[in-house]
């Protein structure tokens, strides 16, 4: 049940969908997900089937004791947070969940930028959190002997009644890009939605970054493509991303090389090997004394 997770960029995922997708664009070729779902369950489980919530999964923030050792929770690996055949309400129950849990920092990123916006702006979308924290609160109340971890999270629940819903101050809102087109197409709609901080993902980085609009961007990620058949990625389109991040000073985390194997440094020499985490208010003590540990 427990998140715990490779990827060096958080300590924990979070993953309260059904794991199915679809893929939207080049990045998707040859994901990993759909590749380890398909093996365990049969080809095409991952694209044929319906998203959707697992109620079970939402309190594991607040009861596991793996996500309570970390800070960074990553939503999600094996979906998009913002798959368009979720329903407003699956969007809502989930982002309840980030409004109460303020002891994490929740690193959501999509694919799908209109679908982003349409729910987050939609006029409706508050008043449905209102209505998540009450399920949320059952959930965490169910139980007729409660632990001391879900007294803890009903307190959590209750104080996330009277805080702003839009934007979250512990939410790092991002895109996944991967060349120069989707980098731009994607982060015009970021910039239009509510976000106390905005991030970009260019991994797998396919393409050179061109020249990069950052303002309003405070963190951008890089990797080259793991995997069987993973695509080569130039150093040069590297460097030039490190570069500009550096110049607009805009925090970076080089996750890796392209290689058969995930999380390997591989060519990437010390003048490019940069992993910074994006400052949040609030959090800056519990940042700087994390800072470099991988879970």
């Amino acid at each position: 049940m427990a998140g715990i997770t490779r990827i060096s960029w958080c300590d924990c995922t979070l993953n309260p969908y059904k794991p199915h997708c679809k893929g939207v664009s080049r990045g998707c070729d040859n994901c990993f997900a759909r590749r380890g779902i398909d093996r365990w369950h049969g080809a095409g489980f991952f694209e044929s089937g319906m998203p959707g919530i697992k109620l079970h999964r939402l309190l594991l923030p607040f009861l596991d004791k793996d996500y309570l050792a970390g800070l960074r929770i990553f939503l999600t690996s094996l979906a998009d947070p913002f798959d368009v055949r979720l329903s407003l309400d699956d969007n809502a129950i989930v982002w309840a969940l980030m409004a109460a849990d303020q002891a994490h920092i929740w690193q959501v990123f999509t694919k799908r930028h209109p679908v982003m916006r349409a729910r987050l702006t939609d006029d409706r979308f508050e008043a449905r959190v209102r209505q998540a924290l009450d399920r949320l609160a059952a959930l965490a109340g169910a139980p007729k002997r409660l632990s001391a971890e879900r007294v803890a999270a009903l307190a959590a629940i209750e104080a996330a009644r009277s805080r702003p819903v839009l934007p979250l101050p512990n939410v790092i809102l991002g895109v996944s890009a991967g060349d120069e087109t989707m980098y731009h197409r994607r982060t015009r709609v970021l910039r239009e939605v509510p976000a106390a901080r905005r991030a970009v993902s260019f991994e797998p980085m396919l393409g050179a970054p061109g020249e990069m609009d950052l303002d309003g961007i405070d963190w951008v990620i890089a990797g080259g493509e793991s995997g069987p058949g993973y695509r080569p990625m130039e150093l040069g389109w590297l460097e030039s991303l490190v570069s500009q991040c550096q110049d607009a000073g805009v925090s970076s985390w080089v996750k890796q090389d392209a290689a058969l194997r995930n999380e390997q440094r591989g060519r990437i020499p010390d003048s490019l090997w940069i992993q910074q985490h994006c400052d949040v208010p609030g959090f800056s003590s519990l940042v700087a004394a994390s800072a470099g540990q991988v879970r």
